[in-house]
């Protein structure tokens, strides 16, 4: 039986006899018949075939002009039992097919159209060539409604049984000759292609001169001809790429879509794929939607990665995107950028991100990502192409104090590796960021100048130039005695002022010492008077770097300390000039001094800490002890600029490593079979291949084919074994969908009828098919299916009840299923991000999950390391330059992106001591709270 419609039915306790029904069906209420033909399609699509009312149907149905009716007519002759048990067709159909005969010489055409379409569900021959006659009449019916439904059926009748119509093919072909409706022929031109594909390319040889004036949907379809079949054919390849070029330049979006990414797939020649691409992005420019231009943008991405030479030239027509408003376009635009780069369209490229970059001046986070974007792209031209380093570097430093914290720190690091890399640019720029120090605010990227200014000044004037600017964005010291200056300079008439304010604030209550005593006025005001000549001091106006440390930031204080004292060092290596290494070491003394003595005072917002007291002073006694001291000086002014060359060194192999993992996936092996298009194929398969590749996509679930083993692990118990029915379920993820293959198992001596299987859900889940009642014969089995639509990783629950009942005097039980929780590694996946991106969405994420470690396990820090990375299903990025070693502390960051594209971030930090147990913490953040309380019920596991 045949079906394509399924229908639920309402209420099977109210399912009214075969005797109701052909009572219904006699009426003279056209109501009453179609809820009678409503109950009967539902009745037969749920197996009972109700052969008893089919001689109901032909007398009292089939002459009624009531339109839905009609269509109820129609929807039951699909699926109604058209032969006897003998396999002989039931002679009430002789009176069907006569039926069916009148609507095709119907004088309206609408009627004769539902009859065609129609006529295209129907596989029975018996029936269908009594009606061969009048078919082939409708296809020159004036109508083009009822034309483009013959030739539909015609199609449909010839791969049903291709003897009936034997001349299909002739007759689709004369159809094409004389046909002018656009849909007509676009239906003439998908049977013809099909069924005889010779004729199809022996008219498309014919009609070349003419074939761009068809319509659009027509011309989808000869592309597709084309792209399917025709290229096979060598002598008219030529021809049918001069075709495809001139429908680049049709006024219809999707041919040209589909005619340049043809084009770009069929062929080797640079300069057709040059043109098609160029038209691509012309097309994605005048799109709209944000969305259509990231499907273009794609194909062209995924060209630039298989077409590694001769597309420099379309890069101008790329450029454009960079001005998109929409963020995702832009990265994309450079992405694709950046794969096109070459030394002779480097100075253009450069130009357009600059002047991309200066027009970003917005506060937004979208702003604030796209010039980190467009500061990453400039940085990647000038490392790759050197002579371009100066340029792109300088401009840089020009706007820096322009940018957002963010953004000035990815331009950090663009200068600290430049500076690493090309020594001869290191004077130049580092005068050009030290005069810019002033307009800093950040402390971030403070510390960052300071640092670079302590690694790479390796001349008198560099050292004089950091000096100075150091000094002036510190002020004047010792700071504590200027602050205390200050408090003290505030004049009489702001005392007054202040002491006015105070004494016009109303009290609600008076003011109670700690003695239990009650404050004079003028102890109050006196308090009150200090607190505010304080806040007002700290609000005055003062050099930036002095801000920063009387705002707290203890960290800079320490690394403007090692700055100092390289500085001081580095002095001693290149000159002789004692005075002036003294009075550096005394000025460097002297700043160090007044930042723990200010740290300890009223004047700053938090008091200094221990450690960086610690810190601090370790440094003033280097300063007084590394003369005559190698080792100490090899630690200050190698080692550390050592390990950011060791870590500049590993990015550049993490980098060459995955391009060259590209490469290795799109090469082609010494040992790859040639393809010879004489002796097979392999073109046609490829073309076939290209074409087909969006609907494969579309239809894989990406998940990798599992081994039996592996299935019984996902296979769930959801009753036990001494109830009277037994389900289990196998889970499958299917990329968004969880299905559910349920096992039903009737364990009882007697029939259960009416059986529900009932599912509910928490979380983001939704049930989108839920399985049909069934009865099931005693020890009997059957298995049904279920399928939740999945929309985020947060937890979830799947849980439900089975009901059933047995005879007449017997109640409806009802057994509970166990519940089946949502797995979120079926839907977490390895990632990898930038240091800067992770940090960045560190601290944007509000939810964290800290959990402690403890764990007696006799291995390692890296095997539990990689045990950890196994569990959660992370990706480390932490460099193994940075894990080597055992010193018994290990800290790493893990990143993992799951299918929906939300990002879940892990830190781990633990210590093992020799023959002890390993113990630490994990902290997760998400933006989502499922993500880290399930990744953190994983590792407390």
């Amino acid at each position: 039986m045949s079906c394509w419609t399924l229908v639920q039915q309402d209420s099977f306790l109210e399912t009214p006899s075969s005797d109701q029904l052909k009572t219904a069906l006699e009426s003279k209420n056209d109501f009453v018949k179609i809820s009678a033909m409503k109950t009967i399609l539902r009745i037969i699509i749920n197996g009972d075939p109700l052969s008893s009312v089919l001689m109901h149907v032909i007398r009292f149905v089939m002459p009624s002009r009531n339109k839905e009716l009609k269509k109820l007519l129609y929807y039951y002759w699909e699926i109604c039992p058209k032969y006897n048990s003998d396999g002989t067709m039931k002679q009430e159909m002789i009176l069907a097919c006569n039926s069916f005969r009148n609507d095709l010489q119907h004088p309206n055409e609408y009627i004769r159209g539902a009859t065609l379409r129609f006529l295209c569900k129907l596989n029975e021959p018996e029936l269908l060539e009594p009606l061969i006659p009048t078919v082939r009449q409708c296809l020159e019916h004036r109508h083009a409604y009822v034309r483009k439904n013959a030739i539909m059926s015609v199609f449909s009748i010839y791969q049903t049984s291709s003897h009936l119509i034997p001349d299909a093919a002739s007759l689709i072909e004369d159809v094409l000759v004389v046909e002018t409706e656009g849909t007509c022929k676009r239906n003439a031109l998908i049977v013809l292609c099909t069924i005889d594909p010779e004729h199809a390319a022996m008219w498309l040889t014919n009609n070349f001169d003419h074939i761009t004036s068809l319509n659009a949907s027509s011309l989808l379809i000869v592309i597709e001809f084309i792209r399917k079949i025709v290229i096979v054919n060598s002598p008219d390849k030529t021809k049918y790429f001069s075709l495809l070029l001139e429908l680049l330049h049709v006024n219809s979006s999707s041919v040209v879509f589909e005619a340049s990414t043809s084009l770009m797939n069929m062929t080797t020649n640079i300069q057709i794929i040059k043109t098609a691409a160029s038209r691509l992005l012309d097309l994605a420019t005048r799109e709209a939607d944000n969305n259509a231009k990231l499907i273009m943008l794609d194909r062209i991405s995924d060209l630039v990665q298989h077409v590694k030479s001769g597309l420099d030239d379309i890069v101008t027509d790329v450029l454009p995107f960079l001005a998109s408003t929409d963020f995702d376009v832009c990265e994309k635009a450079i992405s694709i950028i950046l794969g096109l780069v070459t030394t002779r369209n480097v100075d253009d490229i450069l130009e357009q991100l600059q002047k991309e970059l200066s027009k970003s001046n917005g506060e937004s986070e979208n702003d604030d990502a796209r010039r980190r974007a467009l500061t990453e792209a400039i940085h990647h031209c000038a490392i790759t192409f050197p002579q371009t380093a100066a340029t792109a570097i300088q401009y840089l430093l020009s706007h820096i104090s322009d940018f957002q914290s963010k953004s000035a720190s990815s331009v950090l690091s663009f200068v600290k590796e430049v500076m690493e890399k090309f020594p001869e640019l290191r004077s130049a720029n580092l005068t050009k960021l030290l005069l810019s120090l002033k307009e800093f605010r950040a402390g971030k990227i403070f510390r960052g100048v300071v640092w670079i200014a302590g690694e790479y000044c390796f001349t008198e004037a560099d050292i004089r130039t950091a000096w100075k600017s150091i000094r002036a964005s510190i002020g004047e010291i010792p700071i504590l005695a200027s602050e205390e200056q200050l408090l003290n300079d505030v004049s009489d008439r702001q005392e007054q002022e202040l002491l006015v304010d105070v004494q016009t604030a109303p009290s609600s209550s008076r003011k109670i010492l700690a003695d239990g005593t009650y404050a004079t006025e003028s102890a109050v005001t006196s308090e009150s008077l200090n607190a505010a000549k304080l806040e007002a001091v700290r609000a005055s106006k003062k050099p930036p770097l002095r801000t920063q440390i009387l705002g707290g930031d203890y960290y800079l204080a320490t690394v403007l300390a090692s700055a100092l004292t390289k500085l001081v060092m580095r002095f001693h290596q290149i000159s002789d000039n004692l005075e002036r290494l003294n009075a550096l070491r005394a000025e460097a003394t002297l700043i160090m001094t007044s930042i723990i003595r200010v740290g300890q005072s009223k004047f700053v917002k938090y008091t200094i800490d221990d450690d960086s007291i610690e810190r601090i002073l370790s440094c003033i006694k280097v300063l007084y002890s590394f003369e005559g001291f190698q080792p100490l000086q090899k630690v200050f002014l190698e080692d550390t600029k050592n390990a950011f060359s060791h870590i500049v060194i590993e990015n550049e192999r993490r980098q060459k490593a995955e391009a060259s993992l590209i490469n290795e996936r799109n090469a082609m092996q010494p040992d790859d079979t040639l393809s010879i298009r004489q002796l097979s194929r392999a073109i046609e398969e490829k073309a076939e291949a290209s074409f087909e590749a969006d609907v494969i996509q579309a239809a894989s679930d990406g998940i990798v084919v599992e081994d039996l083993s592996s299935k019984l692990d996902h296979v769930v118990s959801l009753t036990g074994y001494t109830d009277p029915v037994y389900v289990e379920a196998y889970v499958k993820i299917q990329q968004f969908d969880i299905i559910l293959d349920i096992l039903i198992v009737n364990r009882t001596d007697s029939t259960l009828q009416n059986l529900c299987l009932e599912l509910a859900t928490l979380g983001d889940l939704k049930i989108v098919e839920r399985p049909s009642p069934l009865n099931l014969a005693p020890r009997a089995f059957n298995s049904v299916q279920a399928t939740i639509k999945v929309s985020s990783t947060d937890s979830g629950v799947i849980f439900g009840a089975v009901s059933f009942g047995g005879k007449a005097s017997e109640e409806d039980r009802v057994v509970n299923l166990s519940s089946i929780s949502l797995n979120l590694m079926d839907y977490i996946k390895p990632a990898s991000c930038p240091e800067s991106k992770f940090r960045s969405m560190w601290t944007e994420f509000e939810w964290e999950n800290k959990v402690d470690i403890s764990s007696n396990e006799n291995i390692n820090l890296m095997e539990f390391l990689h045990k950890l990375m196994k569990k959660t299903n992370m990706n480390c990025l932490t460099p193994d330059a940075s894990l080597r070693g055992d010193c018994g502390f290990l800290s790493a960051n893990l990143y993992a992106r799951s299918i929906f594209g939300e990002d879940a971030l892990m830190s781990l930090s633990v210590e093992k001591s020799t023959n002890g147990p390993i113990s630490g913490h994990v902290r997760i953040r998400s933006k989502t709270q499922g993500i880290a309380l399930t990744l953190g019920s994983l590792v407390a596991a």
